[in-house]
């Protein structure tokens, strides 16, 4: 950090002086209760949180270290209830003490409330009480779990503190189920943030240097910004890996169940502490000039930011106080231009922060919503059918488009950001201009490949090949006995040998073998990202036969078959994926292969899934088959579209009957399949093999709601 420019009096930063008081007020006071800010660790504790709590208050303590045991056996609440009330006023509790307490009742009160599962209920007094003092005591209009309890103040390290700040090397303090996945998706969170602290004193300098007219300067400040982006995304955010090879797997499944449900806010007039509320982001996007917050995001952030602590809300706000774009728009400096234009991308682009991480939400939130969550910490609220993902999807892309401010979108490449450091940049801040003429043009390249004025050639490569397979033949190939195919864009794709090297895991290409996975593919950019479209073309294997019938009746009928054929795999997956979480460890305490309360209870769940929700959603297109087809069994499938609570069968038993759906679904679609595209109707034997598959489908429907 360059400490002399900072301190300096001449021009100071609007950032400087805000760190330098709160520096000043948190050392006066003896804790930082007013925000954690400050050179040495940025947003972090320039302490390590307290381990501990005052003897009067070990009862505290005692509960949140038995979580883990208490949510296994799901006695929680009972042990709650038993718990005295104790005093959080100032005389009972000194305010050293504040941010520990904070942690400690907010996740107890999320685990009573979520993580038990007997269903939502109010808090008893002896939690409530004292986290309602305790957060007025903060500063908090409300109490509730906040993005500091979870992430900032919720740490220790495993090894003496001068070791790296990094997940290897970190526990957390007050975990509530304490396996691999809560573990890793909490503190990678908290190492990128302890990684962000570089970017805060960039903007110190890009600021310091911007009003005294220091061109060298704000090219250091934001080629050292643009490095420390790159790393955050690029190698901690990957740390949070859904592939069960890496060494920080989370397992989707796993995590949905056990580490999902215990963020998501107690009342519907709170903010999330999910990634919105990092101040790295609110901090970036001052810097950079967002005016925009209309997305649902862009609303929740601003009200993330009004319930900041006050260093952190004075400290974006001055974040945004010096104009940068206006100083290179005067400067007409064009190596200074493409350094800001390159921070902004690895910032906000596709391939940049927000664009890792929205891929990275992706690999997560499908599964999750189709194993049973129902909610997100940001408010998105749905059942499986509804897909209320793909609108998480869309909120996070407009919240990224946001940071554009209307302008175009650009690209770019990470070797010419990479070389943008090279040379004597950082001792004088010197660009080599080849790197300049290298962003402009990776630019204009974007721009034209945006248009598609290269074709598909060069965003998404193509193998030659005359080979043709038919819609059923790919709804076959989805599973491990015949191999796990998935079509795209017209072609199919051979996944079998990918599962293992997949950076995002073996689940999610499970769950999209045997149908089109078009939408899922370019939900995480896979067609638009020239490198990602290119290894996906080494597994074409050939073209999908799309029957193009000349009858407008059994084009209906067709496409309706096709998308049931479809949905059978989709939700045979769900539940094979859903059933792993009995071999994964939902909390510490488990012995291995146990089935615990707590598992048991979500068996008891799927079961009921089954009846609810996976017999809606095979009815509801076998309905709309069946009423194309003119077949009586379509006053039986209207029947099972509401569901039904429940399912009498066993978990089993329901795999195999899914199994049996989607065979039959095939049949009716290779009959389909052999119909003439010329043919008007459909022959009497074509007609009955439809009807005996709809009846057959019908009946397995039934024999899970029995």
């Amino acid at each position: 950090m360059s400490t002399s420019i900072r301190h300096s009096n001449v021009h100071q930063s609007p950032c400087a002086r805000v760190i330098t008081r709160a520096e000043k007020t948190n050392q006066a006071n003896g804790h930082e209760n007013q925000g954690f800010l400050s050179y040495r660790s940025g947003f972090m504790p320039a302490q390590q949180p307290l381990t501990a709590l005052p003897p009067t208050h070990q009862a505290w303590d005692d509960l949140a270290a038995a979580l883990p045991q208490l949510l296994c056996d799901q006695t929680l609440r009972d042990s709650v209830n038993a718990m005295p009330e104790l005093l959080a006023h100032d005389k009972s509790l000194p305010d050293a003490y504040l941010h520990r307490a904070s942690t400690v009742l907010s996740i107890v009160a999320h685990a009573y409330v979520h993580a038990d599962m007997g269903g939502p209920t109010a808090l008893p007094a002896c939690v409530q009480r004292p986290w309602d003092t305790v957060s007025k005591r903060l500063g908090r209009d409300i109490p509730c779990l906040t993005y500091i309890d979870l992430i900032v103040y919720n740490w220790k390290h495993l090894k003496p503190a001068e070791e790296e700040f990094c997940v290897e090397n970190l526990s957390l303090l007050v975990p509530t189920v304490n396996n691999a996945e809560e573990n890793v998706f909490y503190l990678t969170q908290a190492e990128i943030l302890s990684r962000a602290t570089p970017l805060l004193g960039g903007v110190v300098d890009a600021q310091r240097a911007v009003l005294n007219d220091d061109a060298a300067g704000l090219k250091s400040a934001l080629a050292t910004m643009g490095e420390t982006l790159s790393g955050i995304g690029r190698k901690t955010l990957m740390k949070i890996a859904p592939n069960p090879t890496h060494a920080t797997h989370v397992d989707p499944v796993v995590w949905a169940k056990s580490v999902a449900p215990l963020a998501v806010p107690l009342r519907a007039d709170v903010p999330g502490p999910g990634g919105t509320a990092s101040p790295l982001f609110h901090m970036m996007d001052a810097f950079i000039g967002r005016r925009a917050y209309n997305a649902t995001l862009g609303e929740e952030a601003q009200r993330i930011r009004a319930a900041y602590p006050p260093h952190w809300r004075d400290l974006v706000a001055a974040a945004g106080e010096v104009d940068v774009a206006a100083f290179l728009a005067s400067a007409k400096d064009p190596e200074l231009t493409a350094l800001w234009e390159v921070l902004k991308e690895k910032y906000r682009g596709s391939m940049g922060l927000l664009g890792m991480h929205r891929r990275k939400v992706f690999a997560y939130l499908p599964m999750a919503f189709k194993v049973g969550r129902s909610a997100t910490i940001a408010g998105f609220k749905g059942e499986m059918a509804e897909e209320e993902w793909l609108t998480v999807h869309r909120e996070l892309e407009k919240s990224r488009q946001e940071r554009y401010g209307g302008g175009e979108r650009v690209t770019v490449p990470q070797a010419a950001a990479s070389q943008l450091k090279s040379g004597k940049l950082a001792e004088l801040g010197i660009i080599p201009i080849i790197v300049v003429i290298q962003t402009l043009v990776w630019y204009v390249v974007s721009l034209v490949a945006a248009t598609g004025a290269f074709g598909n050639s060069k965003s998404q490569p193509r193998r030659p090949s005359s080979k043709t397979y038919a819609i059923s033949t790919l709804v076959e190939h989805s599973n491990s006995a015949v191999g796990f195919w998935f079509a795209a864009k017209g072609r199919v794709y051979d996944a079998s040998k990918y599962l293992r090297a997949h950076p995002g895991g073996d689940k999610i290409i499970v769950s999209c073998s045997g149908r089109d996975a078009t939408a899922d593919l370019s939900a995480v950019s896979h067609f638009q990202e020239p490198a990602i479209a290119e290894k996906l073309a080494r597994f074409v294997i050939g073209n999908l036969d799309v029957r193009q019938f000349a009858s407008p009746a059994l084009r209906e009928l067709y496409d309706f078959s096709v998308a049931m054929a479809y949905k059978m795999p989709d939700l045979h997956a769900t539940f094979g994926n859903d059933m792993t979480f009995v071999e994964g460890k939902l909390t510490s305490e488990e012995e291995p292969g146990a089935m615990t309360a707590q598992k048991q209870r979500f068996l008891a769940t799927i079961q009921e899934r089954v009846g609810t929700q996976y017999v809606s959603a095979m009815a509801s297109h076998a309905a709309a088959v069946a009423k194309s087809a003119g077949s009586n069994t379509a006053e039986r499938f209207d029947a099972l579209r509401g569901g039904r609570e429940g399912s009498s069968s066993t978990t089993e038993q329901a795999s195999e009957t899914l199994e049996a759906c989607k065979a039959q679904a095939v049949r009716l679609l290779k009959t389909l399949e052999s119909v003439p595209v010329s043919a008007e109707v459909l022959s009497s034997s074509q007609q009955a093999a439809v009807q005996h598959a709809l009846e057959r489908i019908a009946g397995l429907l039934e024999s899970l709601v029995r």
